[in-house]
Order: C-alpha cells, then sequence, then structure tokens
C-alpha cells in the first residue's frame, strides 16, 4: 500500500512537470524575429558572417540558403551584442541572416542589425566585405515640388544615403549623389519627363540585395485650383490677400522670404482668401498648394512694403502770400515720388525731381494743396493759403502804365513839333507874302494921293476929286517902290512945311 502511494504521488509530479513545460513552451515561440538577405558576387570557400545586434539581449542567428537550408547557426554570449558565424563552400548568390529573439517574455521590435562579411578564397586571400545590411529609413518621403523631385529623411542613425534618379522609359541615370547631413535631396526635371525611378539604399546596405527601395513615379499634372493676388508691386498695408480657388480638397502652405507663414492641412473646395502678413522692404511669397500624395505646387508673388513717405520740398513758403495777379507760380522738389497734385491736377515731375506750376487764382482766398504720392500710397502733403487783392482805384500817378505809354507820347510830341514848325513857316510865308501886297497897296494909294494933289486946279473944282489917269500898262515893281518912296518923302515935306507955319 505505501508503495503504491508513492507511485501515485510521483505520477503526479511527472504530469504536473509535463504541463507546466507544455504552457511555457508557447512563450519561445512567438519570439520576435527579423531577416536579412546578403548577395556574394563570387564564390568562396569560407565566408565569415559577422552580425552586429542592437543590444545584449540573447539572441539566435542562423544562416539559410538559396533554398531557405540551414547553413550554420549561433547565438551571444550573454552580455555581448556581436557574434560571429561561419559558412563553409559558399556559392555566388543571396543568402538569408535569420535573426530570433531567446526566451524574451515580450515581442519587442528587433532594432538594427548590420552584417559584414569576410571571406577567403583558395589562394587563402582574404577579402573585406563592405556588404551590410538594410537600415529601415525613418520617415522617408518622395513628393513632387511643381517639377522637382524631393526625397526627405528624419533618421539620425542611417548615415549616408545614396540615391539614383532615373529616366523610366530611357533607363538613363540623370541625377546620382549621396547624401548625410541635410536629409533632404531635390532635383528639377525636364519637361520632357513623365516617369522616373528613384532608387534610394542606405551606403551601408549598398550591393545588398533587397537593401533599398525603388519608387516609379508620374510626374503630376497641374493641380485643379487657381492662386491669384492684387495687381500691385508696392503696399504700405501690413499685409496683402491672396486669393484660392479649389475644385477639390488641398492643403495649403504659405511661405514668406523662405519662412513659413501660415499652414492649413485641408481646405475644401470652393472659394477662400487669405491674409498674408509682410515684412518691412521686399516680400517674395510662395504659396503651395499641396495634394493627397503630397505634391506641391507653388505660385510666387514679390511685394515691396514701404510705409516710408516721399520727401516735398517746396521753394518758397506760400501760406499767407497775398497778391493782384490772377496766377500764382508754384516751385519745389520731390525724391521718391512717383506722382504729385496739386489742387487734384496732376503735374509733371522732371528727371531731377523738380517741378513748376502756374496756378490760377480767384479774387479772396485760395486754398493751395501740393500732394506727392510715391507707389505704394504713402502722402506728403503741403497746404498754403494765397489772397487775390481787389484791384484798387488809381488816385496817383501810375508811373508804370505811364512808362508803358512814353514811347508813343514821344512820336506824338516830335510829330506835333514838326507839324507847328511847319505851320509857322507856312505862316511867316504867309505874312510876308500879306506885308508886300499891304505895302503894295500902301504905295499904290500914296502915289495916287500924289499925283491927285499935283494935278490939283484951284479954278476948277470938278476935277479935284476925280483921280488921276491910270495908265493900263502894268508897273514894274521896282518902279512901284521908288514912287512910293518918292511919295512918302513929298507927303512928309509937306506935312513938315504945314506944321512950321
Amino acid at each position: 500500500m505505501k508503495h503504491t502511494k508513492m507511485a501515485k504521488t510521483y505520477i503526479i509530479l511527472i504530469t504536473l512537470c509535463i504541463i507546466s513545460l507544455i504552457w511555457i513552451s508557447p512563450i519561445n515561440i512567438a519570439a520576435a524575429t527579423k531577416d536579412l538577405t546578403i548577395s556574394l558576387e563570387k564564390d568562396y570557400n569560407i565566408c565569415q558572417f559577422n552580425i552586429t545586434l542592437p543590444d545584449t539581449r540573447p539572441y539566435k542567428v542562423t544562416i539559410l540558403g538559396k533554398q531557405n537550408e540551414q547553413l550554420a547557426e549561433g547565438t551571444n554570449t550573454e552580455g555581448e551584442s556581436t557574434l560571429s558565424v561561419t559558412v563553409n563552400n559558399c556559392k555566388a548568390g543571396n543568402y538569408k541572416v535569420h535573426v530570433e529573439t531567446i526566451d524574451s517574455e515580450d515581442l519587442v521590435e528587433i532594432g538594427t542589425i548590420s552584417v559584414s562579411v569576410s571571406a577567403s578564397r583558395d589562394t587563402a586571400e582574404r577579402i573585406s566585405s563592405t556588404i551590410k545590411v538594410a537600415r529601415d529609413i525613418v520617415d522617408l518621403k518622395t513628393y513632387f515640388k511643381d517639377n522637382n523631385i524631393v526625397i526627405e529623411w528624419k533618421d539620425e542613425t542611417v548615415g549616408n544615403i545614396n540615391i539614383d534618379i532615373i529616366n523610366t522609359k530611357t533607363h538613363e541615370v540623370i541625377y546620382s549623389v549621396t547624401e548625410r547631413d541635410n536629409k533632404y535631396v531635390e532635383y528639377p526635371l525636364d519637361n520632357s519627363i513623365s516617369q522616373i525611378t528613384v532608387s534610394i539604399v542606405p551606403a551601408e546596405s549598398a550591393g545588398i540585395a533587397d537593401a533599398g527601395k525603388q519608387i516609379t513615379l508620374n510626374i503630376p499634372q497641374k493641380p485643379d485650383a487657381s492662386v491669384s493676388f492684387n495687381n500691385i508691386e508696392y503696399t504700405n498695408e501690413d499685409s496683402i490677400p491672396c486669393y484660392l480657388t479649389l475644385n477639390d480638397i488641398y492643403g495649403v502652405q504659405t511661405y514668406v522670404n523662405n519662412n513659413l507663414s501660415s499652414s492649413d492641412n485641408q481646405l475644401d473646395p470652393g472659394k477662400h482668401t487669405k491674409e498674408i502678413m509682410l515684412q518691412d522692404g521686399e516680400n517674395i511669397i510662395t504659396v503651395y498648394l499641396i495634394d493627397h500624395e503630397n505634391n506641391m505646387f507653388s505660385t510666387t508673388k514679390t511685394v515691396i512694403h514701404d510705409t516710408i513717405a516721399p520727401t516735398l520740398m517746396i521753394q518758397n513758403n506760400y501760406d499767407g502770400a497775398e497778391t493782384y495777379n490772377n496766377f500764382i507760380e508754384l516751385n519745389g522738389t520731390v525724391q521718391e515720388s512717383s506722382f504729385l497734385f496739386i489742387n487734384n491736377t496732376e503735374v509733371k515731375i522732371n528727371a531731377d525731381g523738380t517741378f513748376t506750376h502756374t496756378y490760377p487764382l480767384h479774387e479772396g482766398e485760395n486754398l493751395i494743396s501740393i500732394v506727392a504720392i510715391d507707389d505704394a500710397g504713402n502722402e506728403s502733403t503741403y497746404e498754403a493759403i494765397v489772397t487775390r487783392l481787389l484791384e484798387k482805384k488809381q488816385t496817383g500817378i501810375n508811373m508804370n502804365q505811364i512808362a508803358k505809354f512814353i514811347p508813343y507820347g514821344i512820336l506824338i510830341i516830335a510829330v506835333t513839333v514838326i507839324f507847328i514848325q511847319k505851320k509857322k513857316a507856312s505862316m511867316n510865308r504867309m505874312k510876308k507874302r500879306s506885308h508886300k501886297r499891304k505895302n503894295i497897296n500902301t504905295a499904290k494909294k500914296n502915289s495916287s494921293t500924289t499925283s491927285d494933289r499935283r494935278c490939283l486946279r484951284p479954278t476948277n473944282q470938278r476935277n479935284v476929286n476925280k483921280p488921276a489917269p491910270t495908265s493900263s500898262k502894268k508897273i514894274p515893281r521896282s518902279n512901284i517902290q521908288s514912287k512910293s518912296v518918292v511919295a512918302r518923302t513929298v507927303t512928309n515935306t509937306k506935312t513938315i512945311k504945314k506944321n512950321k507955319q
């Protein structure tokens, strides 16, 4: 009886052990794994696969051949993150490196693993291979920015990346570069290219099959949308409106001088207006429409933000001026001004910035406003009140007016003097002629009287008043004058005698 009970006890213990083993074994089956592919270009007698693990956890590494047959395996030493596995008689081709965790209680993904191969041929020549496993590149993106292909990533551990851009139709490699620091590659494509293939391989994985990525991309069409701005080059406003007309869903990003100004992940179809803030001076505005494949299409506008008013200098201060004239001449200079207005009348600005304008005045006060405006709309203004006085009645001699008529007066006086002189000369001649005629008449009269007296006879009274007979014959002037003298002499003699008596 005693032995029977002990036997039953042992059977129960053995059963419990078996059950516990069955319960625990599935944890090992669910181990995390990672497969890497290595390509050998030649045949080697011996290849040593050197594996660098992501951490010191226990790992099992298995090398598989072309038919997934197991060629060799190994495990890392506790606390070590490297191990080596040797394979004999390696033929050229692809080999798979299978890595899995051992006795892990979780399914944490295996991190970055690198593999290098050291091989020897029959000649015992050692070959140091640079073949390494492919690395997963964090946040790798490929998209188009206008007609440029863009490749970017954020992985800090990937190191150098080899990038080839291939014309899919011609199989021509049109661009090849190795990039590390910028994590960004942008290359402009010719308009004749319609499709490209982008090959992206970490430099450490060069030569490893399936190490990189090959992406075939069609050149995208223009977006079904439009972007427009007001037709201006200068402004004094702090922002400028941007008008969007979208016929599909798009994201929108705006940049000012290459600095992100605003971003919208998604805008619905329709019309939208965005205000873009400006900086002082030149603003190069770029608006990107982003489609569902992250392709970006740009519209660019350059605007000068100017808030400084132009310089306006007036030659004289006209404010408060008074004048009898019916106009005033305005002069001045402007700088950095495109337009000049005087009381809403545009005035021409000379090449050197000067201006001259004759402004008509009405009687009384005249408000004159001079405004200089630049291309941004900034203004400089000068205002003056000029008074035109009423005309006064002349109470004295106005020498200015007299001076106008002096030439005419001199001419009139000269003509008058000449006329008077001619008139006097004519009158003198007439007087001389009259005097001569008078003398002649007097002489005739005296001669006649003398003749009468001589011919008087006392006895014959009837003949006293009878005039002396005259001859019809014309007497010469010399004779008349001599006779007149004789007559006067006779008359005078008689008068003297009479007085004596």
